[in-house]
C-alpha cells in the first residue's frame, strides 16, 4: 500500500503532533519510540517547504499495523490521499492510482493546441460553471487575454494531458504584470500534486520575468483552491462581482452631458479610472474593447469599459462590460450606461464582468438596470520583494 498524507503546518504545530493526530488519534505527548521503523519513517518525511508547507509523502509499503491504524485497507500498489480537518486525518479523499512522479511538465508552446483544449475541459469538469470550450473558442480566449504559450504549462500522464496553468505577462499601466488566466486538473488527478506543481512553476517563471505584482481570480466559495494560492504568497485583495442581464433598461437623465464613444487609451485622461484592476479589465488588456465617456462641464464623471462580442453558445451578439465607474453620484453613470444600450439596440445579452465590491455605486447602476449576480469571486494579489 502506497500512503499520501498532506498536513499544513498550524503556526504552534510540529510535525510530530501531525504524526501523532493520525497514528493515534489524538495531539497530545507521545513517546514515539515505541512505534516501528515504518511509523517512524513516516515521521521522518515530514518536511517543511519555502512556502511554509508540510507533507508527508511515503513511496514505500506500509505494514498491517499502521495500516490499522489508517482505517480501510486499499489493494496493493494504489495511492490514498488524506486531508486535515477539524477531527484529523478522518476524511479520505479518493484512492489514486497515479503517482506525481509519472506526470511530467511542458511549455504550452510545444504542445499541440487539442491537448490543451482536453486539459481545459477535463480540468473545468464539474466546475462552478460550464467552462467547455472548443479549440476556436479556446484559442480566441488566449488571444483575447494575452496568454503567453512560452509562459503557460501542460501537465501530462504518459500521453494524456492531465492539467494546465495558463498565464499572461506584460507591462500595464507602468507596472510588470503577471495573470493566471485559469488552473485546471483532471479531476482523477486532484490531490496528487499536480495543481502545486502548476502554481510553484508559474510563480518562479513570474521570478525569471521579474514580475512585479501577479493577480489572480478564485470562486468565493473554492476555499481549498485559495489556501493553495496562498501557500505561494497570494493574498485576498478584494471582491468580484459577475452580473447578467437579458435586454437591461435604464432611464438616464443628466442636462448638460455629453456621451462619447472613444479608444480605449482615451481612459487615461480620467482621473479616476481604475488602475488597480482585475487584468482583463484594465484597458491595454480589453482586446477589441471601446470606452465610452461622459462629460459635463467639459470634465468626464463617469466611463465605461466595454466590449462586443458574440456569445459562444447562442452565437448572438453580445455585450461584456469590463468597468463601469463614475466620480458623482450615479447619474453621469447612468447616462453613459442609457447610451450604451440604445447604441446597441440589437443586443439583450449583457454581462458585468468582475466588477469590484469597493465599486459600490457601479454596482448600484448596473443592479438598477436589471442586472443581477451571477458569480462572486476573490481577487488575490502576489506582490514580488522589490514591489513591496
Amino acid at each position: 500500500m502506497f500512503v499520501r498524507i498532506e498536513h499544513d503546518l498550524g503556526v504552534h504545530e510540529s510535525a510530530g503532533d501531525v504524526l501523532r493526530t493520525f497514528v493515534v488519534g489524538k495531539c497530545e505527548p507521545v513517546d514515539l519510540r515505541p512505534f516501528n521503523s515504518d511509523q517512524r519513517f513516516v515521521a521522518e518525511l515530514l518536511q517543511r517547504d519555502e512556502y511554509r508547507e508540510c507533507r508527508i509523502v511515503c513511496d514505500r509499503k506500509i505494514n498491517c499495523s499502521f495500516e490499522y491504524h489508517l482505517g480501510p485497507s486499499f489493494p496493493p500498489g494504489t495511492e490514498a490521499t488524506f486531508f486535515s480537518d477539524a477531527d484529523g486525518f478522518a476524511r479520505i479523499e479518493r484512492e489514486r492510482p497515479h503517482m506525481t512522479d509519472s506526470v511530467s511538465y511542458h511549455m504550452l508552446s510545444a504542445c499541440p493546441a487539442d491537448d490543451a483544449v482536453r486539459a481545459w475541459n477535463d480540468g473545468f469538469a464539474g466546475y462552478f460553471s460550464d467552462m467547455t470550450v472548443t479549440r476556436d473558442v479556446f484559442e480566441r480566449r488566449l488571444r483575447q487575454d494575452g496568454i503567453v504559450a512560452e509562459a503557460s504549462f501542460l501537465a501530462y500522464a504518459g500521453e494524456r494531458p492531465v492539467g494546465l496553468a495558463l498565464n499572461a505577462i506584460g507591462d500595464v499601466h507602468g507596472i510588470r504584470q503577471a495573470w493566471n488566466g485559469g488552473t485546471a486538473v483532471a479531476e482523477d488527478f486532484r490531490g496528487t500534486g499536480v495543481g502545486r506543481e502548476l502554481i510553484r512553476r508559474s510563480v518562479e517563471l513570474y521570478g525569471e520575468h521579474r514580475v512585479d505584482l501577479a493577480t489572480l481570480e478564485a470562486r468565493s466559495e473554492n476555499e481549498r483552491a485559495m489556501a493553495l494560492y496562498s501557500k505561494f504568497g497570494y493574498r485576498r485583495n478584494g471582491e468580484l462581482h459577475g452580473l447578467a442581464a437579458h435586454g437591461p433598461q435604464l432611464e438616464a437623465f443628466g442636462e448638460g452631458v455629453g456621451v462619447e464613444f472613444v479608444a480605449p487609451e482615451r481612459l487615461t485622461s480620467v482621473p479616476f479610472y481604475q488602475k488597480n484592476a482585475q487584468w482583463s479589465t484594465l484597458w491595454p488588456n480589453a482586446t477589441d474593447g471601446t470606452a465610452v465617456i461622459v462629460v459635463q462641464r467639459g470634465a468626464p464623471f463617469a466611463y465605461v469599459l466595454f466590449r462586443r462580442t458574440v456569445d459562444k453558445k447562442s452565437g448572438e451578439p453580445a455585450i461584456r462590460i469590463l468597468q463601469a465607474a463614475c466620480a458623482d453620484d450615479g447619474t453621469a453613470l447612468r447616462a453613459g450606461i442609457g447610451a450604451l444600450f440604445a447604441h446597441h439596440r440589437d443586443v439583450t445579452d449583457y454581462l458585468a464582468y468582475n466588477i469590484p465590491g469597493s465599486n459600490k455605486r457601479g454596482l448600484e447602476v448596473l443592479r438598477e438596470a436589471g442586472f443581477e449576480p451571477v458569480w462572486d469571486q476573490v481577487w488575490m494579489v502576489r506582490e514580488s520583494a522589490t514591489a513591496r
